[in-house]
Order: C-alpha cells, then sequence, then structure tokens
C-alpha cells in the first residue's frame, strides 16, 4: 500500500526467505509478468492505493524438514546490478518495505 501522499513510482518486489544458513532470494513467479524472480508494477500506485501480486514462491527441494521465514520487499533492488529506476523509488520512510514473515515448514520427502 503507498502510504505516502505523493505516487509511487513503479517499482519491484522481492521474494527472500532466512533460513539457517542466511537471507536468500527465491523465485516468485506470477503469472503476466516476464521475470520468474522479481514482478512490479508497471504503472505509478497513487497515495493509498495498494497492488497484489498472486503467484508461486519455489524453494529447492534440499529444504526438506525445514522451517524458513517468508517475507516480500517492495522497491528492491535484489538481483540488479546497477539499480534501474524501478526498484529505486524515492521515499520519506525506506523503512516499511517489507511485510511481515510467514513461518514455512517444509516436510521431510520419505522414499
Amino acid at each position: 500500500m503507498n502510504q505516502g501522499e505523493a505516487h509511487a513510482k513503479a517499482f519491484k518486489v522481492a521474494t527472500s526467505a532466512i533460513t539457517a544458513s542466511g537471507t536468500f532470494n527465491f523465485a516468485f513467479s506470477v503469472p503476466g509478468q516476464a521475470s520468474p524472480w522479481y514482478p512490479f508494477t508497471s504503472s505509478p500506485l497513487s497515495s493509498g492505493d495498494q497492488v497484489v501480486f498472486d503467484g508461486v514462491v519455489t524453494f529447492p527441494s534440499s529444504y526438506q524438514a525445514q522451517e524458513v521465514q517468508v517475507f516480500a520487499e517492495a522497491d528492491s533492488c535484489a538481483g540488479d546490478e546497477f539499480m534501474p529506476l524501478h526498484c529505486r523509488v524515492l521515499e520519506s520512510e525506506e523503512g516499511n518495505n517489507r511485510s511481515e514473515s510467514v513461518l514455512v515448514r517444509f516436510p521431510e520427502i520419505i522414499g
């Protein structure tokens, strides 16, 4: 949600997880988006408006029998070496771009 008073320019979203080995980005495939990693808005977001991405976060099978904390972060430059404009929205509050974490428990695959 755009909590500011001005339009937010187009921005990108990264999906990450905190694991026992550290924090890593994971693919977030959203229908209609070209990249299977970082969905992005294609137009400005007006003050008070929100955007929702429905998609699938993909984890490798090596995460079986583990717990991870999954979160999304808007205005992310993850994966961008030169920080294009779509991932550097200037804003008065940079600390509110991350969603709450969701605990995901992967079952052990037997057989």
